[in-house]
């Protein structure tokens, strides 16, 4: 916690809050979604979730979209600049990091789009949905971040 408090020192970002006091507030808004399956899997192996369990658990992830057939996640997001956009990319690499679990990420100047996939499970798992929420607790709420495709 200490190289993220001297890593964000006299940054002016609304992620650092977050990240800095309070990282386990944004690793357990992704904790929250929880699975509804009872089957047994190896520890290593993710689940494969059902079409009826991704629409479920969309419904938890605001402004996520399924997208490249079922297989994946995505949403994108419009920052005022390019600075706030990589702000909020270091987020999502310190969040993803502390997931294991890393988005395919598409910038240009001030916008972002984070797709989300499984590869180990050629689709979405339980790990999807809850980075998804994860970085869904760290935006910013500014009516320009609610660019969503």
């Amino acid at each position: 916690m200490r190289v993220l408090q001297r890593l964000f020192a006299g940054l002016p970002s609304p992620y650092t809050a977050a990240l800095v006091a309070g990282s386990g507030a944004a690793l357990s808004a992704g904790r929250e979604i929880t699975s509804t399956t009872t089957a047994q899997q190896h520890p290593q192996t993710p689940q494969l979730l059902q079409v009826h369990q991704v629409q479920q658990h969309l419904k938890q992830v605001p402004q996520w979209k399924v997208c490249e057939g079922g297989k994946a996640i995505r949403r994108e997001f419009q920052f005022r600049d390019f600075v706030e956009a990589w702000g909020f990319l270091s987020s999502v690499a310190l969040l993803s990091e502390a997931a294991a679990h890393h988005p395919e990420i598409f910038s240009c100047y001030s916008r972002v789009s984070l797709q989300l996939t499984t590869h180990d499970a050629g689709g979405l798992t339980l790990k999807d949905f809850r980075l998804a929420a994860s970085v869904n607790s760290i935006v910013p709420t500014s009516p320009r971040n609610t660019v969503s495709q």
